[in-house]
């Protein structure tokens, strides 16, 4: 009784095998009214590749793990073997640009997207973090940016805001001015150095308590 005009089902693994015996990739064309329409293809460097009439590749899967959406060359700057890179690429004509959007919906104040970067001990365990954070900020139209660090011995926690009025904010997370810092339990609230030797005293002179 199949479900569809090509309907498998089985058991075994692997279900279907594909073997192209010539050429540079293996294709799957998908059609619609016989207009193509995507196109799924493996190359002979095992690179896994999707793409559109318009876009094509709109997608691609390295054999070293690197991704790539608008183009089918990742890792442009050439991390290196010990880096797994995603490129966001259009740079079909001038003015064109790729984008990462990261988007959430609440309706009180909070998180609405997080950037992690994570240490991990090399097994998935996470070590240490920070944190990017976007966050709705008093209303529904405005958002800030908060970010977050974690010292040895302590954990993840706020260290500096951005509110949706551009203050910033190191130290408190309600900034009322274009730079508030509150120093806590730190001595100096705010040092300038500079660039020649000095001592424990030249720097009182620069110091803001």
């Amino acid at each position: 009784s199949p479900d569809a005009p090509l309907d498998i089902e089985n058991s075994v693994d692997p279900l279907l095998i594909l073997n192209k015996t010539g050429g540079s990739n293996a294709a799957i064309h998908f059609q619609h009214a016989g207009t193509a329409k995507a196109y799924f293809y493996v190359n002979a460097d095992q690179t896994i590749t999707l793409g559109t009439a318009d876009t094509n590749p709109s997608l691609s899967i390295k054999s070293d793990g690197n991704v790539g959406i608008g183009t089918s060359s990742p890792n442009l700057v050439s991390y290196g073997s010990n880096a797994k890179v995603l490129s966001v690429v259009d740079q079909g004509s001038a003015g064109d640009y790729g984008a990462i959007e990261i988007a959430g919906y609440r309706t009180n104040d909070g998180l609405i997207g997080d950037l992690n970067f994570l240490h991990t001990d090399g097994s998935s365990t996470v070590q240490a973090r920070g944190i990017i954070r976007g966050i709705r900020d008093g209303a529904n139209d405005a958002v800030g940016l908060t970010f977050f660090t974690e010292a040895t011995g302590g954990s993840v926690s706020e260290k500096m805001r951005i509110d949706s009025a551009g203050n910033v904010g190191i130290g408190t997370d309600d900034p009322f001015t274009t730079l508030h810092i509150d120093k806590n339990s730190h001595g100096y609230m705010m040092m300038l150095e500079g660039a020649g030797g000095y001592t424990t005293a030249d720097k009182r002179k620069f110091a803001f308590y």
